[in-house]
């Protein structure tokens, strides 16, 4: 014998808030609180001649403040690369309330030489912070040797390009 139940519950809201305070809803673990500050800069090109890692710039910054202080930071960077006989790495920094730009990862992304490729670089980060503080999100690019430049960004050339960056604040 089956037992069917026909009856349904709905939950309307407009605005969740904290009892005692309008950031202290816990969310789970997981879960999306935020997106910050999504940049999207046309036309980007920067020539890099360096084996340190420089900041590309061009207002290719993102940020955000989060609401908790456990949370991590999603970084999604969508980029355009090119490099002659050269490998190309590109790694996202942080800022913390204005102060100087830490890489996020030992590990940054790389590329051949003698290409052209576009690439999505998606990380999660653990930033030491306090509630209230702004972080700032750029990337950086880096050459294998001096002697060749490498692109991060295709320029207007073509039909252009776009390289798009945002944050989301993900609950801890």
């Amino acid at each position: 014998r089956s037992v069917y139940n026909s009856m349904t519950s709905r939950l309307l809201v407009d605005k969740i808030e904290g009892k005692s305070a309008s950031g202290s809803v816990q969310m789970p673990s997981g879960s999306v609180v935020q997106v910050g500050t999504q940049v999207q800069v046309n036309n980007i090109q920067a020539t890099l001649t360096s084996t340190t890692f420089t900041a590309v710039g061009n207002g290719l910054i993102a940020s955000i403040t989060p609401k908790f202080a456990s949370s991590k930071i999603r970084i999604v960077l969508a980029f355009q690369t090119y490099s002659v006989s050269n490998y190309s790495a590109v790694n996202v920094y942080r800022s913390v309330a204005g102060g100087t730009y830490e890489a996020t990862s030992t590990y940054p992304i790389m590329n051949g030489g003698n290409d052209w490729e576009t690439k999505s670089l998606v990380t999660i980060d653990t930033p030491t912070y306090s509630v209230g503080q702004t972080i700032q999100y750029q990337p950086y690019q880096a050459g294998h040797n001096s002697s060749n430049a490498v692109y991060f960004g295709w320029g207007s050339s073509g039909r252009g390009s776009s390289c798009t960056m945002h944050c989301e604040e993900i609950a801890g």
